[in-house]
């Protein structure tokens, strides 16, 4: 199974589901104390998981991080998501250097993932409830009585054609270097 595939990265993923936010680190990047970026209108919900990446420049490590919102028009980066929800944490701020341009994050969540044609045929994915290639969301839990069910719910069916096969070696939803084609969703 692949994560944010039709082109097997994040750059294809349907962008409703994962905006995108470019900013200047020179101007809307307030560093030291507050460690703020200045995003007008941004639409990022609390606690969200972002992509962030460089520009010119330097700003902070490419990588995964998770938003404080502050207001309608500022975030700040925390390292997990228990961070960036406890009120006026300071542990885990994301460190900022307020400089560069053509800096980005964008949304990022953890439950959306494609299926292309090859992982709609693995019997163990189709036993899950991912019967057909396209866009799904997929989390799992555990009921009272002990037993673990699969939350899948299909968001955009893709045609046959229109699906690409993940890369082998591609980091999807192991997380580890592997063919995610043959992967049966288990996360």
């Amino acid at each position: 199974m692949a994560l944010w595939a039709l082109t097997d990265n994040l750059a294809g993923a349907p962008k409703w589901l994962t905006p995108s936010y470019t900013f200047d680190g020179t101007t809307d990047v307030t560093a030291g104390t507050t460690d703020s970026i200045t995003i007008v209108n941004h639409s990022i919900p609390q606690g969200e998981r972002v992509t962030s990446t460089n520009g010119t420049g330097t700003f902070v490590a490419n990588g995964l991080y998770f938003v404080r919102v502050i207001d309608n028009d500022t975030v700040v980066l925390y390292d997990t998501k228990a961070h960036a929800d406890a009120l006026g944490a300071t542990t885990g701020k994301v460190d900022l250097t307020a400089a560069g341009t053509g800096h980005s994050v964008q949304v990022t969540p953890e439950d959306v993932f494609f299926i292309d044609n090859t992982e709609a045929q693995v019997e163990g994915n189709r036993d899950i409830g991912f019967s057909v290639p396209g866009w799904y969301t997929y989390s799992t839990r555990t009921t009272a009585g002990g037993d673990t069910r699969h939350d899948v719910e299909l968001l955009c069916a893709v045609s046959v054609d229109g699906s690409v096969a993940g890369t082998v070696g591609d980091d999807g939803l192991t997380g580890a270097t592997a063919d995610e084609d043959a992967t049966v969703a288990d996360a």
